[in-house]
């Protein structure tokens, strides 16, 4: 068994989130301070759901449409709640193993899918604000099209 998560770094080498690959949506999601990990990269678990808002883009000869992605990450595994629109909605699966389903060291910036921590709406009292402006970003890698990944065991 591998790393299932990898570590995003910031311009100075800091940590900035952890991404993992989303079997449903067979694209990169990620995790920053807004949730809690138990720090086990073979067996990570999130603190709050990981929600992706589904999107449709691209241009009309090629249309690209991304599905709502809503899941928990718990142990190695995630569950996907029934409001996903994908294939994989009300089941639970084994992350994938990095190495398994990426062979790059880099993540392509675009294949990044920004994530949002799922409100408990019991207890949201105030709208969700998006973070500060001044909230840093992953590091750009222009030569290689995306950002750099620490290695945890670096």
């Amino acid at each position: 068994m591998g790393a299932k998560v990898h570590e995003l770094a910031l311009p100075g080498g800091g940590h900035y989130s952890w991404v993992f690959r989303c079997p449903a949506c067979k694209s990169q999601h990620q995790c920053d301070n807004r949730w809690g990990f138990n720090g086990d990269v073979e067996h990570p678990t999130f603190t709050g759901s990981v929600l992706v808002y589904a999107v449709d883009h691209g241009t009309p000869d090629a249309p690209v449409h991304r599905p709502r992605c809503h899941a928990q990450v718990t142990d190695g595994r995630i569950s996907y709640y029934a409001d996903s629109t994908h294939a994989l909605a009300g089941q639970t699966v084994d992350l994938p193993d990095w190495h398994a389903s990426t062979h790059a060291e880099s993540v392509p910036h675009e294949s990044v899918d920004a994530c949002s921590p799922a409100p408990d709406a019991s207890k949201l009292t105030t709208p969700m604000r998006p973070p500060p402006t001044d909230t840093p970003m992953p590091v750009e890698v222009p030569h290689l099209g995306g950002v750099t990944i620490r290695h945890p065991s670096k």
